[in-house]
């Protein structure tokens, strides 16, 4: 008579070795697998500004931020045209999309609020703030502030 442990083995020797298989797959590919979690000392940056002049300006912003808040900034910069057309769409969808990212105006913009990748910034932003712009350029939509303006 064989023990029962031994019985219950061979019973379920497939199952076992499935099982075993699993385990080791998401011991080696467990990390991979895991989603993606924020930085809380770092936010991602996603945008097409590669010219001279505009890098010069926002590696200024991003020196000043980075100095008065104590949090790192990282960019991904894509070139203007491949981030217009696809970049910016395989930027959101990503495992780590970015916190911060530039977007045209018009119906990339509506289509960032359906899709839930834009905060509302109407909360976060002080009367004072908002009128330093160029009047007409904080504009509402869906019944929020999503964007701020980078140029006129």
């Amino acid at each position: 008579m064989q023990p029962i442990a031994f019985d219950l083995v061979n019973r379920h020797r497939s199952t076992l070795l499935l099982a075993g298989l699993l385990l080791l797959f998401v011991g080696f590919f467990g990390g991979r697998l895991r989603l993606a979690s924020p930085s809380p000392d770092a936010l991602r940056f996603a945008h097409s500004f590669t010219t001279e002049s505009e890098r010069a300006i926002i590696d200024a912003a991003i020196a000043e931020f980075e100095a008065a808040h104590g949090v790192r900034i990282r960019q991904t910069i894509l070139n203007s045209e491949v981030y217009q057309t696809v970049g910016w769409r395989l930027q959101l969808r990503g495992r780590q999309p970015p916190d911060i990212f530039f977007l045209w105006d018009g119906y990339k913009t509506g289509y960032a609020v359906d899709q839930e990748w834009a905060l509302d910034l109407a909360p976060h932003l002080s009367p004072a703030y908002a009128k330093e712009f160029v009047p007409g350029t904080v504009r509402e939509q869906d019944g929020g502030v999503w964007f701020l303006p980078q140029s006129v």
